[in-house]
């Protein structure tokens, strides 16, 4: 009976170690575009179109100026919510993303405020 137990004592903190480890290795959609944009080494070049907000912009702004702006055609999303907006490092350089859910399925838009002024680089990812 003691032998018993012990494996049942090992099993439960086998299942709870497993269980903190999987919840830590999980990617958000954010997380995937980060992941696949930062190994790709063209990441950034390539046609794009610039938008002209102010850097006070709220996020919904930006996204509808990032989804009116999406290259190589506009997206029409007239409804949206924000799932989630963080801060992230691609290339060295601070991006904000921004997880959005809208009518059409879920979208990831990464922004870039340019130095100089009011002028914004956005590209809109699918999921």
């Amino acid at each position: 009976m003691r032998i018993l137990g012990n494996v049942k004592m090992l099993a439960i903190c086998f299942l709870a170690i497993a269980g903190t480890l999987s919840s830590c290795t999980r990617q958000d959609a954010i997380d995937k575009i980060v992941r696949k944009a930062s190994s790709d080494p063209f990441f950034g070049s390539g046609p794009c179109k610039l938008f002209q907000l102010p850097v006070n912009s709220t996020s919904e702004e930006l996204v509808k100026k990032a989804f009116a702006n999406a290259f190589p055609f506009p997206i029409h999303a007239y409804n949206f919510v924000i799932i989630t907006k963080r801060k992230v490092i691609i290339s060295r350089l601070p991006y904000t993303a921004i997880e959005v859910q809208t009518e059409n399925g879920k979208y990831v838009v990464l922004l870039l405020h340019a130095d100089t002024g009011q002028e914004w680089w956005s590209k809109v990812f699918s999921e």
